[in-house]
């Protein structure tokens, strides 16, 4: 996918779900999430990013990402207090 039509499609998912935050800071929770969630599984990183292991071990390998995965959620929380709400009324 060309690099504006990601930008496109991640705009419109924005305005819908609206959680202010752009793709990569999206990207880099998601990282951090999955190896809090699942430590030392870049792997499965490495599938949802689709980026190489080298990348992601470079840039989310440093610790296990329980204190940055909090920090995401707390920044989230603080900006959209009912985003988890919200995004199970989406999902379901």
């Amino acid at each position: 996918m060309a690099p504006a039509t990601m930008a496109e499609v991640w705009a419109l998912g924005d305005g819908r779900i609206g959680l202010g935050i752009s793709s990569h800071a999206c990207r880099h929770a998601i990282a951090t999430l999955i190896l809090a969630v699942e430590p030392g599984n870049f792997a499965k990183a490495v599938s949802v990013l689709g980026d190489t292991e080298e990348t992601v071990r470079k840039h989310y390998g440093r610790d296990s990402g329980e204190q940055a995965a909090k920090a995401v959620r707390a920044a989230l929380l603080d900006r959209h207090p009912d985003i988890f709400k919200r995004m199970k009324g989406k999902l379901a």
